[in-house]
């Protein structure tokens, strides 16, 4: 077991963002351009870091178990409160949707199940541990991330590419916007932080630490994953699987159990928190706030909401980008940030917000005909 609780909170912070978005990766640097994806990984980085370390801030002082949505009320009043309990609760709905569409395509290519009946299993599988008392284990998470990563330097090393950079272009500008909201919904991690904090306990001195070392090294994992796996794919398809099986069968099934484990280490943790939102938020039973966390988001993908891509897509454009917006401003209302601090969150802000316009525009005009 690690001692270091600065490495336990960086792990914990890790273990929380790597997940399954990284196999939207590939095909957005192919999409896109090598030069916007780059970008946007970077520049979305150290966007996330600054607010993560802005919400440590915040919640360092706070009672143990305090939620953004209640910080939300206190300092930005009701109505921002709402926007804010809304973005939450769609963005963990459309990201677990998105999760069982992904573990399904992994369950239908090594088995003979149709894509339902392959649906039906995953969703089933990853929902039973509802029924049963969890608690988090950050030392079993912590585990788990090193594993997924060590996992992915394997990727790096074995799978067979050529010519790994002449095969992107530089940029496609019809895409060169298309990686901001993947990218966000691979890189957020905000609801790792209360667990960090916990893990340093009563020593100061490790915010820096753990938020740069978790999410720096899972940027370069992304990045090493995406130039790697957009190389080797033929062809790169937006969840990757599919353009990965001519690949030998072990690296094509260690691939499918990396994203099996990414999903299973997400999906119940994200059930728990719609279940403690809508108590919280809407004081709610448990039995109801059970029933929803259970077969909405199943409900959601019979519906037609199947698209893997378009789904991470809308969750870190829109939704994502709300809660970041969120978390900013409570920060600036919490710490009475002034000067550059209060300039760097403003802009910020005006990012994420714009981001967000754009994106239910963008999802929104072809609804009505527009596009």
């Amino acid at each position: 077991m690690l001692r270091n609780p600065g490495l336990v909170a960086a792990g914990t912070l890790a273990g929380t963002t790597l997940g399954a978005g990284i196999f939207a990766l590939p095909y957005l640097a192919k999409a896109s351009g090598l030069f916007p994806f780059v970008i946007f990984l970077a520049g979305l980085s150290a966007a996330v870091i600054y607010a993560h370390i802005l919400y440590w801030r915040v919640l360092r002082e706070r009672p143990t178990g305090t939620h953004l949505l209640e910080l939300a009320r206190e300092h930005l009043g009701y109505g921002a409160a709402k926007v804010t309990f809304v973005a939450t609760i769609l963005g963990i709905i459309f990201t677990l949707s998105a999760y069982l569409v992904l573990g399904a395509t992994f369950l239908s290519s090594i088995t003979d199940l149709t894509d339902h009946s392959a649906m039906l299993i995953f969703w089933a599988l990853c929902s039973a541990p509802l029924l049963f008392r969890f608690r988090r284990l950050m030392q079993v998470e912590l585990l788990v991330t090193a594993v997924m990563l060590a996992m992915i330097l394997l990727f790096v090393l074995t799978v067979p590419v050529s010519d790994s950079f002449t095969s992107f272009v530089a940029v496609n500008w019809d895409n060169v916007l298309l990686p901001f909201g993947p990218i966000l919904f691979a890189l957020a991690g905000w609801t790792a932080i209360e667990p960090a904090i916990a893990a340093v306990g009563a020593k100061r001195g490790y915010r820096r630490q753990a938020i740069g070392i978790g999410t720096v090294s899972v940027a370069i994992a992304y990045l090493a994953f995406a130039l790697t796996l957009g190389s080797a794919s033929n062809p790169v398809t937006p969840d990757t699987i599919s353009g990965v099986l001519h690949l030998p069968g072990w690296q094509v099934g260690a691939l499918m159990v990396f994203g099996l484990a990414a999903i299973v280490t997400s999906y119940l943790p994200m059930n728990l928190e719609i279940k403690s939102a809508f108590r919280r938020g809407l004081g709610w039973p448990r039995s109801m706030a059970f029933s929803v966390a259970l077969f909405l988001p199943y409900l959601l993908v019979l519906a037609g909401f199947n698209s893997f891509l378009q789904s991470v897509e809308l969750v870190g454009g829109v939704f994502l980008a709300t809660q970041y917006v969120a978390i900013l401003q409570v920060a600036r209302k919490a710490l009475r940030l002034r000067g550059r601090e209060q300039l760097a969150v403003n802009l910020l802000s005006a990012l994420f917000t714009l981001a967000a316009i754009f994106h239910v525009a963008r999802f929104v005009a072809p609804a009505l005909g527009l596009d």
